[in-house]
């Protein structure tokens, strides 16, 4: 009866069904996804607009800092529904783990756009610096 619904995917010897690279998939993008929750919220915050946005890449962004955490909150959601989704709607797990990645990608989207002129920035400053001396 428990390998009943599972007729086209084989068992392994405890019954259940074997990992596969979208498992490990959404367990990386869902540990990454609390993780970065974690260092969230451990970094130092100013309020803009009553709203509480971290100093360190997101200062005077409130809006980019919003938009990273809603897509976080989607590749979280999305790699936490696949697993149970996954035995009785493999359809609805497989559109579930898409939604995690293109969230994730997003994420890192904002965060590479943000990141970038700080980058130069910085740059600027070590030349000046140098210059300097």
């Amino acid at each position: 009866m428990k390998g009943q619904f599972f007729a086209s995917q084989p068992l392994d010897k405890y019954g259940n069904i074997p990992y596969k690279e979208s498992q490990v998939l959404e367990k990386l993008i869902l540990w990454i996804s609390v993780a970065t929750v974690l260092v969230l919220s451990q970094l130092p915050y100013q309020k803009i607009d009553g709203n509480p946005v971290p100093t360190i890449i997101f200062k005077n962004r409130p809006s980019s800092f919003h938009a990273f955490i809603l897509s976080l909150n989607f590749s979280f959601f999305g790699s936490f529904m696949t697993g149970p989704l996954r035995r009785r709607y493999p359809r609805l797990a497989r559109c579930c783990l898409l939604l995690a990645v293109v969230s994730m990608t997003v994420g890192v989207a904002i965060l590479a756009w943000l990141m970038v002129p700080l980058f130069f920035e910085l740059g600027e400053r070590l030349c000046v610096s140098k210059l300097a001396f």
